[in-house]
This record gives C-alpha cells, structure tokens and sequence, in this order.
C-alpha cells in the first residue's frame, strides 16, 4: 500500500503539471525550471514529515547562477516564504496552499531581481548569514552601544560530536557570572584561547552579504572606525570579530561573528595608518568566515522575555536561599530590574528541599546560595550575582562586612529565624542599616504568607505591632502555629510544611508589589498578610484566629504599621 505522502506528491505533481510548470519528481520531491525575467530558476519542493499540516519546503537549487541575491532566505537555500510561528497551513485545502506556496516563491524572486526587496536585507541577513558552526559559540557582552574587547574561552562542552564548546565575554562581566555560565555549559580543560573584539554597527545598513575583507573594509570605513579597527584587529591579532548589526524590528542589535583569513603583509613593524589601509585593500578580494552566535546577554535576554531593559536597576541584597529566598530572587531577576544581587545562606542543599525549592537534584549538598546563582545565572547568564556562605549572624556582629557599605538598594530577610529578624530590626534602630528592608516567613502549610517592609524610622507603634513583650514577633493567621511543624526522624528533621507551587506565587506576590506597586518609593512601614490555602485550612479545622477566618485564598491585606 503507497504512503500517504507519496500519494500526496503525485497529487502535487498532477496539480503543477496541468498548471503548465515545467515540473519533474525525482527522490520524493518536486523539480521545477521557472523563468524569472530571463534567468531560468531551478526550485526544489519537499514535502516536510509532518506534511500536510506544515507548509511545502522551498529551496533554491542554483543560487550561484543568479545574477541577483534574495534577502529572505534560510540556512540551507531555503525561501522564508511564511513566518512559521504565527502563520497556520490550511492542512484540508493543501492543495490550494501549494500552489500559493509556489505563486509567493515566483515573487519572491522577480521582486529580489527588481531589486525591490533590497531594504529588507537588514531585517534578513542573520537567516543569509553562513553559520559555520563548526563549533557552539556563546556570547557575553556587558552592553551593545560601545566597542569593547573580549576574551574567547575554549572547552569541552555537551556537544555530543565532541566539538569544542566556545565562550565570548567581555571583560567587564563577574567572575561568578562567568565561571557559572562555563558550569552551566559542562565545560572542562578550560582555557584561554584568543581575544576578539566588539564593534556596534550604528549607522550602517546592511544591503547585501558581507562575504569578502572588501565587503568589511566599507563598512567599517562608513562607521568612521578604520583607524581603531586596523590597529585593533592587525597589531593584537585579533582572532574574532562581533558584529553588533541594527535593526527596525528589535531595539537589541543582532551579533554575528567573523574570521579573516590569514593576511598577506610586509615585515616588520607598521607605523603608517596608510600601511594598514593598504593590508586591507591589498587582501580585499579574499573571502572570511562568518558564524553564528548565541547571544546570551542580559539585555536581550530580557528582551526577549517581553519585558524590555529598564532604565532603574536597583542591587538586592537577599538573606536565605531556602525555599522562599530562591523562588523570590528568581522571580526578581525574571522582571529585568536587578543590576546586581547578594545573597547568604550558610546551608547546604539537601534531598528534603528539592521538592519545593528552585534547585533540583543536581544540587544537593552544595552551597544553597550558590546553587541559587548558578540557577538564576543558567537563564541569565550574565547578571552579576554574589553568593556568600557564612552565616547572616556573622554580619550583624560586625565579624563579616559585606554589606557594611550600604551598597544595595533592597535587603530582604527571608531565613525565618527570629534571632535575624529580631538584630535586623535592632540595626535599622541604630541607623547601621539605611536601606529599606523586607523580612517576609510564611505559616505551615502556607495558610498565610507575610512581609514587612520598612523604609522608615521604626518607632513605639511598629514595635509594638511586631513583638510580643518578650520580643518575640506576634504576627500569625494561625494559632499555635508551632504545633503544625512536622518531623522525619532526628532531632534536626523537623520543618514547616508547604508546597512548592504555593511559595512561588507567594513569591511573586512579594515581587509584584516591589516592581509592579513601586513599594521602593513608599515611606513608612508596612505589614503584607497573603492569605494562601485558608479555605483547605477551615475545612481541616486547623485553628484559624478569628479575625481571620472569613478571609479567601489569594487575598492580600496591607496595613500600615508606623503610624
């Protein structure tokens, strides 16, 4: 019995060929010989797996030939014919489709030899751009508006073919980020292995590949960058070349690298700016290599994740890397607003957090604080993050100064040890700590969440709202909270219960009223009580203080504590 594909070609080959094209079927795919103004266009018509619930694949067979470029073409000579992510193939009129498919490939090329679509190269060149990947290549840049040296980093990564894995940063990118970025990535046998340079391509447009040393040298001569390029790439050697090309269609440049081959040049040392001018033209004709990258940056990241890069960053400060802390500094970097983050925790990662914290099983029994970054830093490679490992105590005692500086715009307390909280809230008194602060635990089974923020003086009445008489803190949903708390076996094995799924919406209840409510702008203190699972809490008759008792899941009540 015939494959259902193969009936379909026969259907597709009947189709064009009572359409009067010149169309063969040779290996499970259509060949076609069309004129286009008086150049013969050879095109070849595959049928994709997954056919016919995805368009016809499109290719051109003899680009070589032409005596015209196409802006809108794919790695492989494959016509861009649909944008794939938001156009739907009609799968029950596949045939109709086909013969559009076929009608958009006609104009296509008659309109790129009319020159029409010239324009649209820029939009289109990373498609035309030659990936010769021989290689993954990862890029780190701390910025795009300026030029900047780089540093190329080779090791053993995943790749399965045993290619060498490649890293591209800026110098001005941590230590931390860097070295959790070559973790992330499972590189080994690390080493340093040439520099390369990063070069913004402002006023430029591209309208045509960049194929020659030629191609290049106008380019770089109509950005006024021909002296800093020629000392920079001839007399440093530079092994790699970023290109940062802009575009109407993304306030983020898109990077493509380049290498150029080996340069004829005279001996001896070159002091004439002309002597470098002349190397260039005298190596104009020869061909470079051009690669694709993985732009891994912070801001196109962002970017990319809608949300856009902000004009106010603030550096965080975060105390705890248990369950809690790790979702909410997640969650904080996920906005786009973090330019730095601390965090402390002196724990290791253990079996028991793995079910409800942001690191996972290939991350026990290391630091939590630096399981923690190397997290955040796997989805944002860049993002400065610290992560220290004594405890927050030490800091309080004046044995550790980390913080001493008042470098941060937000320190957040989320440990639930009252002894922090309790010397936290004792040094905002004294005016050692100037920063407004956020101390925020939750409730067993996380009936209820709290935080409280405080960017003023604290005075009689906040105290009075937070401490019992012994100065221990009163606040709770819950009576008896203790008597909640559960135990595996052992005296160091007991825990509050929560899920997973229910701090990380805490979490970002605590993230939205910071970036989304403006909670830094605000003067005064504040207690936020979250209210999460209090309908399961009343049906399983876990004793709820009265005043609470009529409250609903996901409610939030704000009160004001300094006045």
């Amino acid at each position: 019995m015939a494959k259902k594909i193969d009936i379909m070609l026969d259907e597709l080959f009947n189709l064009f060929l009572k359409k009067g094209y010149n169309v063969s079927v040779e290996k499970e795919e259509l060949l076609f010989d069309i004129l286009i103004g008086n150049e013969n266009v050879k095109l070849i018509v595959s049928l994709p797996d997954d056919y016919p619930y995805t368009f016809l694949s499109v290719s051109l067979a003899n680009k070589d030939q032409l005596s015209f470029k196409l802006p809108h073409m794919i790695i492989g000579n494959l016509l861009c014919l649909y944008d794939l992510d938001n156009d739907r193939h009609d799968y029950k009129n596949y045939l109709e489709e086909a013969e559009e498919t076929l009608e958009r490939a006609q104009k296509l090329l008659l309109d790129s030899q009319k020159g029409i679509l010239d324009t649209e190269y820029e939009n289109e060149f990373y498609d035309l751009w030659t990936v010769k990947e021989i290689s993954p290549i990862y890029s780190m840049l701390n910025g795009y508006e300026s030029r900047s040296s780089l540093i190329i980093i080779q090791g053993d990564g995943k790749d399965i073919n045993g290619k060498s894995t490649f890293v591209v940063s800026d110098k001005k990118i941590s230590d931390n980020s860097l070295i959790n970025l070559l973790d992330n990535l499972s590189m080994s046998n690390i080493k340093i292995s040439g520099e390369a340079t990063y070069i913004p391509i402002k006023k430029s447009k591209l309208s045509h590949p960049i194929e020659r040393i030629s191609d290049l040298w106008n380019l770089i001569c109509k950005e006024n960058l021909a002296n800093y390029f020629l000392k920079d790439v001839i007399d440093k050697k530079i092994e790699l070349i970023i290109l940062g090309i802009s575009n109407r269609k993304s306030s983020i440049p898109t990077l493509v690298a380049l290498s150029l081959p080996k340069l004829i040049r005279p001996k001896g040392k070159i002091t004439k700016v002309t002597s470098y001018q002349s190397i260039f033209k005298a190596n104009g004709s020869k061909l470079i290599s051009r690669y694709g990258l993985t732009d891994v940056s912070q801001d196109r990241l962002i970017t990319r994740g809608g949300e856009g890069v902000k004009d106010h960053k603030i550096n965080t400060y975060i105390v705890g890397c248990g369950s809690l802390g790790g979702f909410l500094s997640k969650a904080l970097c996920d906005t786009g607003q973090i330019e730095e983050m601390t965090i402390q925790d002196n724990q290791l990662l253990k079996s028991e957090n793995i079910g409800r914290h942001l690191c996972g099983i290939d991350n026990v029994l290391e630091s939590k604080a630096d399981a923690v970054a190397k997290k955040i830093n796997s989805h944002y490679p860049n993002l400065k993050i610290s992560s220290l490992h004594h405890s927050f105590i030490q800091e309080l005692l004046g044995k550790k100064l980390t913080f001493d500086n008042n470098n941060f715009d937000l320190l957040i307390i989320t440990t639930g040890d009252e002894n922090i909280e309790e010397e936290t809230i004792n040094r905002i008194k004294s005016g050692i700590i100037k920063s407004p602060v956020i101390i925020a635990w939750v409730e067993p089974l996380l009936v209820a969440g709290h935080f409280i923020y405080i960017n003023s003086p604290i005075n009689m009445k906040t105290e009075e709202y937070i401490f019992d008489s012994e100065k221990n803190i009163k606040l709770g949903v819950i009576d008896n909270s203790e008597s909640y708390i559960k135990a595996e076996v052992g005296c160091q094995s007991h825990f509050v219960p929560y899920s997973g799924f229910e701090m990380q919406i805490f979490s970002q209840v605590i993230v939205d009223q910071i970036v989304n409510k403006n909670l830094l702008q605000k003067n005064g203190n504040f207690h936020f009580t979250w209210f999460g699972k209090i309908r399961d809490a009343r049906k399983n008759n876990i004793s709820i203080k009265k005043q609470w008792r009529h409250k609903n899941d996901r409610e939030l009540l704000i009160t004001r504590i300094d006045e």
